[in-house]
């Protein structure tokens, strides 16, 4: 048996698998096969349509097939792997897969902070910083997962293979890895700038000549056959009006990754965002200054070294036009994109690279600086935890309920009733059931659909209850006190039963982190129902949860809502 080298000690073993583990456990608790928004049309009407392509080349024009302003290639390869694999059209392996991209980004990091064989206990901040749930809406939804944490990997696999030259092999992956990134997400694109950046840096001419070609077409083929371009001229109006909030956009989305009050008004909190983005950029500058690309690399800088610069070099440029595009397109829909979940896989990144390149280049490595820079690392992952967990565990209800409506109403995973976008959304979920590509998964044991789906009248007698209704242009917003009171980690739902339907909608009650880790009692149930959802009629409200792992409790009250 071969022994560790002293470097990796069992107590570097468990600081690098701590958040990983974490991590994984949370993917493997919250992941749901359930799609949502753009997984319609990207996975549940594009498989049986690929299905019935009865030749390579239409088969080809499916993957390949822009949905929305994006391309999402490797989304649909995965998509079409798991299909052949088990039968089906599964979201959750879909977010696995994505889940393993993130892991994939992790081990190149890892790969290239050995180059210059530095102890793996200075690897240790890196994880606590990337696997964390503020960027869910990315790790935890089908589409997302493929097109940021896939894109994403591909192009640092590319900058990988380019930052340490050995081979012309080397070169035609990183070139296969950026095609992929690029058809795969519009901002997998700007992996091409990075790459010729370093092909750039490094003096490697031919190499970038041919590099600059296959970007031409990659980017001609990319945006060929748009039909429109998805209303994003209108953000030049947004930018000659509102340059300051572009300016300062950039700024909060580098430093979103320290978004710690999220409930309070954007202008609040968005404040320490963008003093931390105003403080990357500066860092970031600075290193890069001072390794004076533009002077020809002398041997007194080591290989290893030479060699993670590039790679730096690379991931800061693709990371910085990346940036670039979200603060100049996004801010015309509310400043608070630039701080929305989907996106904070980006700013995580940010500090890695930072971390990671200053790390390189000290010439000494004291303990205390290790100390303080680990605990900061871990600080900042025990307060993601702590803000997001719950609202993972609230997106997961949600989504579950989403899916029992659409299964039994109609409605629920995109769209409002009598709309184009709900008809194609029920159309094409109807078709995959029907064919045997997917089926609705169960909400939970205890909770089956015959249980939730029960007369109301047969369940029991009615709990009188008040129940606090506040009628919004666009939607409702209902709360109920069920007693006795719900646990903070069981599944708890809002039912509205009307003669021909019955929904579900998940609780949206705020609960701290501890209350949720130690399951206390949560007194209200809440939800927001949105109007276009609900068929006319009478509905009567009601709560599902479990007493335990095993016993459902379903009760309904004397109250009502009534939709006209």
């Amino acid at each position: 048996m071969t022994a560790l080298p002293r470097s990796f000690s069992v107590w570097t073993i468990g600081l690098i698998a701590l958040p990983v583990l974490v991590f994984g456990g949370l993917l493997y608790t919250y992941a749901l096969n359930i799609p949502w928004y753009d997984d319609i049309e990207a996975f549940v009407a594009f498989l049986p349509a690929y299905d019935r392509a009865p030749t390579f080349g239409e088969k080809l024009y499916w993957l390949l097939k822009p949905n929305n302003e994006h391309r999402i290639f490797f989304g649909k390869v995965v998509t079409v792997a798991i299909a052949r694999l088990t039968g089906e059209l599964n979201f959750r392996y879909i977010i696995l897969v994505g889940g393993g991209c993130l892991l994939g980004i992790l081990t190149i990091f890892s790969r290239v902070f050995r180059w210059q064989k530095t102890p793996w206990l200075w690897f240790a901040p890196v994880p606590f910083v990337l696997l964390h749930p503020q960027f869910h809406l990315a790790s935890l939804w089908a589409i997302t997962s493929m097109q940021h944490l896939g894109a994403t990997f591909f192009v640092m696999l590319s900058l990988y293979l380019l930052a340490k030259p050995a081979s012309t092999g080397r070169f035609g992956g990183a070139v296969l890895a950026q095609t992929i990134a690029a058809l795969s997400m519009s901002n997998g694109l700007f992996g091409w700038v990075a790459g010729a950046l370093v092909l750039l840096a490094q003096r490697r001419y031919g190499h970038l000549a041919a590099w600059v070609a296959i970007s031409a077409l990659v980017f001609w083929f990319y945006f060929h056959d748009f039909s429109s371009p998805q209303g994003n001229e209108t953000s030049i109006s947004f930018f000659l009006k509102h340059p300051h909030l572009v300016f300062f956009g950039f700024f909060t989305f580098i430093g979103a990754l320290f978004d710690f009050v999220p409930n309070q008004p954007i202008l609040w909190r968005s404040v320490l965002p963008t003093l931390a983005g105003f403080g990357i950029v500066g860092s970031i500058a600075w290193l890069v200054w001072q390794q004076r690309w533009w002077q020809k690399p002398t041997g007194q800088v080591p290989a290893e070294r030479l060699h993670q610069r590039y790679f730096w070099l690379g991931g800061y440029t693709f990371l910085l036009v990346n940036a670039v595009v979200v603060a100049f397109l996004r801010p015309r829909f509310g400043y608070d994109l630039m701080l929305i979940s989907n996106y904070m896989l980006y700013p995580a990144l940010w500090i890695c690279l930072l971390y990671m390149h200053w790390m390189g280049e000290q010439a000494t490595r004291t303990n205390r600086s290790l100390a303080v820079v680990l605990s900061l690392s871990v600080a900042v992952w025990a307060l993601s935890y702590t803000l997001n967990w719950p609202k993972v565990h609230k997106w997961h209800q949600s989504l579950q309920a989403y899916g029992f409506n659409q299964q039994h109403a109609a409605i629920g995973l995109a769209g409002q009733l009598n709309t184009p976008l709900a008809d194609y959304v029920d159309q094409h979920m109807r078709e995959v059931v029907q064919l045997g590509y997917y089926q609705y998964p169960v909400i939970h044991a205890a909770l089956p659909d015959s249980t939730l789906l029960r007369p109301a009248a047969s369940v029991g007698a009615f709990v009188p209850q008040p129940a606090t209704i506040t009628s919004l242009p666009d939607r409702w917003q209902i709360e109920l006190l069920p007693s006795p009171a719900l646990s903070a980690r069981n599944p708890a739902f809002m039912l509205l039963q009307s003669d021909a339907y019955t929904y579900l909608l998940g609780n949206q009650v705020s609960v701290k982190l501890a209350s949720f880790a130690l399951n206390r009692p949560v007194m209200a149930v809440q939800v927001e129902a949105y109007k276009g959802s609900f068929r006319p009629g009478r509905y009567r409200l009601g709560w599902a949860t479990t007493d335990g792992a095993s016993t459902p409790v379903v009760r309904y009250t004397d109250q009502f809502l009534v939709v006209e």
